[in-house]
C-alpha cells in the first residue's frame, strides 16, 4: 500500500508518502502516520536511508527521526512491535537522543514496559511509551487511503484534528 499523506497545523504543511514494506501491516503504517502527526513540529522523517551519517556504525533504524543541525538523531520514533534488544542498543547508541514507541493499544504498551524492567535494560525510563485509548487505532488505521489529509491541532499527545474528513479528538495514554 502507499499512501500520500498531506499534513497541516496552522499555515505549516508538509507531504509524506507512506509505502508499505511486504510484511508491513496497515497498523504500522497507522503508527508511522501518528508519529509524523504528533511530532509534526520536530520535521519527522519516515523511512530513513541506512546510509545516513546519522546512522553509521548503528545496526538498526529507526521508524521516523528527526535530526538536529549537525545531522544528529535527536529523537528516535519506534511503532509497533519493537524488542528490549534494539531499543537497549538504540538507548546506548544514542545518548543524546528522545526515543518514543508509539504501540496500538495499552496492554502492548504495558507489556513492553514490564518486559523492559524484566530484562533490566540500562536506562529504559528513557524511552517514552505512548499508547492508543482502546479502539482508537482502528479508526485511526481506517482512515489510510490512497490519499490522506490532515488538519487541526496536535500536541505530542494528543489528536484534536480532522482526518479525511474523520474528527478524531483524544490524547494518548503515556506507560
Amino acid at each position: 500500500m502507499q499512501s500520500r499523506c498531506a499534513v497541516q497545523f496552522g499555515n505549516d504543511r508538509k507531504k509524506l508518502i507512506l509505502t508499505g514494506q511486504d510484511n508491513e501491516t496497515l497498523e504500522h503504517l497507522a503508527l508511522k502516520l501518528a508519529g509524523f502527526v504528533l511530532f509534526f513540529g520536530w520535521d519527522p522523517v519516515v523511512e530513513i536511508s541506512p546510509k545516513h551519517p546519522a546512522l553509521n556504525g548503528q545496526e538498526f533504524r529507526p521508524d521516523l527521526a528527526a535530526f538536529n543541525s549537525a545531522g544528529e538523531i535527536f529523537l528516535w520514533i519506534e511503532c509497533g512491535n519493537v524488542t528490549t534488544h534494539k531499543l537497549d542498543k538504540i538507548i546506548r547508541r544514542n545518548r543524546q537522543a528522545r526515543i518514543v514507541v508509539l504501540k496500538g493499544t495499552e496492554r502492548e504498551a504495558h507489556n513492553l514496559r514490564r518486559a523492559l524492567e524484566k530484562n533490566e535494560v540500562t536506562d529504559a525510563g528513557r524511552v517514552e511509551i505512548l499508547a492508543f485509548p482502546e479502539g482508537r487505532i482502528r479508526e485511526w488505521a481506517g482512515i489510510l487511503d490512497d490519499s490522506v489529509e490532515v488538519y487541526g491541532e496536535v500536541s505530542e499527545r494528543s489528536f484534536n484534528l480532522v482526518a479525511n474528513a474523520v474528527p478524531f479528538d483524544f490524547d494518548l495514554i503515556a506507560v
